[in-house]
């Protein structure tokens, strides 16, 4: 194809962008003359254009225009396959390698430019993170992570482009309409568990994923040590990425999606008026939506990948102790940047705990079990022999010891 054999780099994101204009008028399949005789399918192009987004190279502007037209090529191969109910293993792997793809893109090390145009391409493609088919099964959940990434971006162009993706979901098109990024993230966290009832399993992880931020403690206390030093080499922070009320608002998603109500109006804490507020604010930004909440609950629990999951929470809770417990108590591990970082982290990590512990088909045994070793954990812990302990962390344990009251 004439992409792959352009022998000027700089034209070549000038003909991509030529080609995402030319594609929704252009039926496929294409027939190819030169180098060779061809027929290229929608899927065919779709698996060239992310194979030479692989390329780790590439310049940004170029780079940009493979996130624009693997999108648009991404959105016509999926409103072609609208009447089929299950997609051939080829297509899938090829939409697959699509989205995973767009959220390697997303992260923060990418250049601005190539996030700026993820985030413009996922207003092309809303009906894929709807998906009222089910075609697309749990890749629409890619599509969900690369969203609330760029929602929550250092860079004020992306976050806002990404929030228009929102305003798509809630079908507010109208060009006179905007939303404010942090409020479309709170907005979108809603909208992900309303679409997310018939697929149990992925939303319920995502919603996790959500709450706890996917903590990484090799990256919170590099080389399992910290020292002042390492502590004021860590640099600027994201100060965009969304943590406690982001954790507060989809922890009340994940006990609805285990089946408990534990958290719903449970949480109340310093600012608790405001999230009240954002929610008010979200609902009358939100008009009419495109989907509304269904009236069924989520597909039958599964009760193993909850404790699962809670396995893994008192395991990361017990691991970020002892990494504390290393640190001596003193005014530079209570002033400096690592406290507030292991504070938000604790609270996160437990309120998903929280929810999880909600679940009905959890014996009791098992949640004063937990609750204890969470709860002991934490108070043997530096950070609650600090001169000044974190409300967050107090709040947090609180709500944990009242599943047990």
């Amino acid at each position: 194809m004439t992409m792959l054999t352009e022998r000027h780099p700089e034209v070549l994101p000038h003909l991509l962008q030529l080609m995402c204009t030319v594609m929704p008028v252009k039926p496929f399949p294409w027939n190819i003359t030169s180098p060779v005789s061809m027929q290229v399918s929608c899927a065919d192009l779709l698996q060239v254009v992310v194979e030479l987004g692989h390329d780790s190279a590439m310049k940004p502007e170029l780079q940009a225009a493979v996130m624009s037209l693997s999108s648009t090529t991404a959105n016509l191969l999926y409103t072609s396959l609208q009447p089929q109910v299950e997609l051939d293993p080829p297509v899938l792997q090829c939409l697959t390698d699509w989205t995973c793809l767009l959220l390697e893109c997303s992260q923060s090390g990418k250049y601005v430019e190539v996030r700026q145009a993820v985030a413009k391409s996922l207003t092309a493609v809303t009906l894929m993170l709807v998906d009222e088919a089910s075609l697309l099964g749990d890749l629409c959940f890619t599509l969900w992570r690369t969203l609330l990434t760029l929602l929550q971006d250092e860079d004020e162009i992306t976050r806002q482009t990404a929030a228009g993706a929102v305003l798509f979901l809630m079908d507010k098109q109208e060009s006179s309409v905007s939303i404010q990024p942090t409020l479309a993230l709170h907005q979108a966290v809603q909208l992900l568990q309303f679409s997310g009832k018939t697929r149990w399993p992925s939303c319920t992880l995502l919603l996790h994923d959500i709450v706890t931020g996917s903590l990484d403690l090799e990256e919170l206390f590099p080389d399992g040590l910290m020292t002042a030093d390492v502590v004021f080499e860590k640099g600027e922070t994201n100060t965009y990425e969304e943590g406690v009320e982001l954790a507060i608002l989809a922890s009340q998603g994940l006990a609805e999606a285990v089946g408990s109500n534990q958290l719903n109006g449970s949480i109340d804490m310093d600012g608790s008026d405001a999230q009240s507020n954002l929610d008010d604010d979200a609902s009358g930004a939100a008009g009419h939506q495109q989907f509304s909440p269904p009236s069924e609950q989520f597909l039958p629990i599964d009760r193993s990948l909850i404790v699962q999951l809670i396995e893994k929470d008192v395991s990361v809770i017990q691991n970020l102790c002892e990494r504390c417990n290393v640190l001596k108590t003193s005014p530079v591990f209570v002033y400096h940047s690592l406290y507030g970082r292991v504070c938000i982290a604790l609270f996160r990590v437990v309120t998903a705990v929280t929810a999880l512990l909600g679940c009905p088909l959890l014996e009791k045994e098992f949640i004063a079990h937990t609750v204890h070793e969470v709860v002991d954990n934490i108070v043997q812990c530096t950070i609650s022999k600090q001169p000044l302990p974190s409300p967050l962390v107090s709040q947090a344990l609180l709500h944990l010891q009242y599943l047990v009251r």
